[in-house]
């Protein structure tokens, strides 16, 4: 029995092709963009997938037949050397199958980047270590690795994860070091991705920025709809279990195609000893998740201010609003308006509220603007 067929074909973390749904065009548009050497920048709200869809591209046969492919998530670093550390991690060893070759190529291309070898404990396996042998110069750091890459005679793709990170970075021109470097490798593809969409954008199209215009601008918006419900009620019938298309579409409908919420549903759902599940059991799943994370919700009341937390509520009521500084909106929910206009522009820094791209908008956490919808009710 495959590994996968183990699995509940609902993940909610993780990638497994078995269970992959959908995304054939932006599979295809990435590839054709990385083919025809044209980096790209993946914008999308968290948990939408597009790390899946990273991973999910990357192991596409026609793409590792064509170049080496690597993938970085750096949200974890907090400054350049950290990201020239998991970037030279991922990179050196990969490129080089066995140590012998990567200790005779640092020797010609690394210097102040140390490859270091050690064995696992458990099994003897070499593992690899990467050290700086001095942190002040990560700029000569970079400058190492990227030559090496430039040395590769297969094309090579990197996938950066949670990019704009590195505005987060203390050193200055980050941007325009990397920028430097990257304009001159004609054998590497770059995607960029993240769920920062306000940062992103700002970095890719702002003219005084040093990516602008540098890159192809890809918005990840949510699975189709009728192809989820063909997904779903397929991988219910693995576990024995049928569902309507019409309370299918209640699920998916209910977290605005928000593909972690949706899958979290079913995942959980799959588990239930009930094999015909209807708008019923639905519900009931529903209540149940919302009441597990009501802790975390009532502490958002304590944190925030009696404003914010009201104009929370009220955009929640309305599952999505186009206009919740308009009269008639805060009329309706007996909101100040200057005080309403401050509240959104906090909630929005926040990333409690959004705006989508047709101008809507929305409680981010889709399982939060249930639980306000539900919890205050009238």
């Amino acid at each position: 029995m495959d590994k996968d067929d183990l699995l509940n074909p609902f993940l909610i973390k993780g990638y497994s092709p078995v269970y992959f749904c959908d995304r054939e065009d932006e599979t295809h548009r990435m590839i054709n963009a990385i083919k025809s050497q044209r980096n790209l920048v993946l914008m999308s709200l968290r948990r939408m997938g597009k790390s899946g869809l990273i991973q999910h591209v990357l192991q596409q046969k026609e793409l590792k037949q064509y170049a080496d492919c690597f993938y970085l998530d750096i949200f974890s670093s907090s400054c350049l050397n950290d990201f020239i550390k998991i970037l030279s991690k991922e990179i050196i060893g990969k490129l080089d199958h066995f140590p012998a070759n990567i200790l005779k190529k640092a020797s010609r291309f690394f210097f102040n980047i140390r490859p270091v070898f050690t064995l696992d404990p458990i099994n003897g396996a070499p593992q690899l270590q990467i050290t700086l042998a001095d942190e002040n110069r990560p700029a000569e750091s970079l400058s190492e690795i990227f030559s090496y890459l430039r040395q590769c005679n297969k094309p090579v793709v990197i996938a950066i994860d949670e990019f704009q990170q590195i505005a987060h970075y203390p050193e200055k021109n980050v941007e325009a070091l990397l920028r430097t470097h990257i304009q001159q490798l004609n054998n590497v593809s770059f995607i960029f991705s993240g769920s920062k969409k306000h940062l992103l954008q700002e970095m890719f199209t702002s003219y005084s920025r040093p990516f602008y215009q540098s890159s192809e601008i890809m918005i990840l918006d949510p699975i189709d709809r009728e192809q989820y419900i063909e997904f779903a009620i397929k991988n219910l019938k693995r576990g024995k279990k049928t569902i309507s298309k019409e309370d299918t579409a209640f699920i998916y409908d209910s977290c605005l195609g928000h593909t972690w919420y949706v899958q979290y549903i079913f995942n959980k759902i799959y588990t239930l000893p009930a094999g015909n599940i209807d708008n019923g059991i639905i519900r009931k799943q529903l209540e149940t998740i919302l009441l597990e994370n009501e802790p975390i919700y009532f502490n958002y009341r304590n944190l925030l201010p009696g404003t914010q937390w009201e104009l929370l509520i009220a955009i929640a009521k309305e599952k999505k609003i186009k206009e919740p500084r308009s009269k008639a909106f805060t009329q309706q929910y007996k909101l100040a308006p200057s005080s309403a206009r401050t509240a959104l522009s906090s909630l929005i820094e926040k990333e409690m509220v959004y705006q989508s791209g047709d101008g809507f908008y929305y409680v981010y956490d889709r399982f939060l603007s249930m639980w306000l919808d539900y919890k205050y009710r009238k």
